[in-house]
């Protein structure tokens, strides 16, 4: 007599097309207790293609930094700040990324920078990061000069690009306050949004 598993095997063959080995479809299955609490209680939103669930949602705008949204960020800070356009252009890693990332530009001077890092990271500068950025400016016809300070009229790349984040993610808030579905959303489950789960993201052009 064949076992269970050979019976399931044979059903299996026969649902198959005799040209080509076709996926046999899935059985009904009840509705899970997700798809269950998402029945549309209003005739509007249930004509609307759409099928993302909950959980789809909240995973989606909890990725903080796509790959995407960081070259969007880093491409506005660059059309924002020189230092920030030529340290993008450089070839480095390790502390000497650090120490370019966290400083900033205080003079230009033709090709002779004058750079201020940040306080806070003093402890990122040693000989070997200097020679590091120093190669790599010259690679693109820079020397530079290295101090340690503060200012509260210049900020660091890194600190431009926060600031950009944090604006995008404004706009996010603002956009979906005003999204006329999301509106209806809220008014039809009497539901309140998590702003701490808003997060922006940059369009994907195909």
């Amino acid at each position: 007599m064949p076992s269970l598993q050979e019976r399931f095997m044979n059903l299996a063959t026969e649902q198959q097309v005799q040209s080509q080995p076709q996926p046999t479809q899935q059985a009904a299955k009840p509705l899970s207790d997700e798809e269950y609490r998402w029945t549309w209680l209003n005739p509007e939103l249930e004509t609307q293609n759409e099928s993302t669930k909950p959980s789809d949602i909240k995973q989606a705008i909890l990725q903080e930094r796509t790959p995407e949204l960081v070259a969007k960020t880093i491409a506005l800070s660059c059309e924002q700040d020189e230092w920030c356009q030529i340290v993008n252009e450089l070839k480095l890693g390790g502390l000497s990324r650090q120490v370019a990332l966290n400083s900033y530009l205080a003079e230009k001077q033709g090709e002779q920078l004058k750079l201020i890092l940040k306080l806070a990271m003093a402890h990122l500068d040693n000989a070997e990061s200097r020679q590091s950025l120093a190669t790599a400016l010259q690679e693109k016809g820079f020397s530079y000069e290295l101090s340690i300070g503060e200012s509260a009229e210049h900020k660091t790349p890194l600190e431009i690009r926060r600031a950009i984040f944090e604006n995008l993610t404004l706009e996010a808030k603002k956009a979906l306050s005003n999204d006329e579905k999301l509106m209806l959303l809220r008014q039809t489950f009497d539901a309140e949004i998590d702003e701490s789960t808003i997060r922006a993201v940059a369009e994907n052009k195909e």
